[in-house]
């Protein structure tokens, strides 16, 4: 459902992307190899039909332009501080070329090992750990100047 949910940016059509690939899975059970990972073959599933139901609304532009809709919640400073530093984040991921940010989502965000992010992309391990690399040296580079002004910095920008 969150990796629907980053492509999609809508609840409901998440829900319905989400539900598409468990149905397709569900169809194509007899033709999983299992010689990757169930997870990276539903994964793979998923953001197929994802880009595809994207192309077909032609919701490619609007969406990298959109950007990530992050909504501070202002019970507290730390609260709006926190949502400011996600924001910022996401923004960042967002500009990086799609193979990286693909790349970077799948690994950082959904937590997929580089074998599998190889494999919902379609790529090898090796290129899945360049693109990651690369995408790393972005963020750091575009966080950096960024940091003081939005608290992240440290530890935050040590993990990139």
């Amino acid at each position: 459902m969150a990796l629907c949910m980053r492509y999609a940016k809508d609840r409901d059509e998440a829900d319905d992307l989400a539900q598409m690939a468990f149905v397709k899975a569900w169809q194509a059970l007899d033709r999983f190899r299992g010689d990757g990972s169930f997870r990276g073959w539903l994964y793979r599933i998923a953001v197929n039909l994802a880009k595809n139901r994207l192309r077909d609304r032609s919701r490619w532009a609007s969406l990298e332009a959109a950007g990530p809709r992050l909504v501070a919640d202002a019970e507290g400073p730390e609260r709006v501080q926190a949502a400011e530093r996600r924001r910022v984040l996401l923004g960042a991921i967002a500009g990086l070329p799609e193979r990286q940010r693909q790349v970077v989502e799948l690994r950082a965000l959904h937590e997929l090992s580089f074998r599998e992010v190889a494999e919902v992309l379609g790529g090898t391990e090796n290129a899945a750990k360049v693109n990651y690399h690369y995408a790393m040296k972005k963020l750091r580079a575009a966080l950096a100047p960024q940091g003081k002004n939005h608290g992240i910095q440290g530890s935050t920008a040590a993990r990139l």
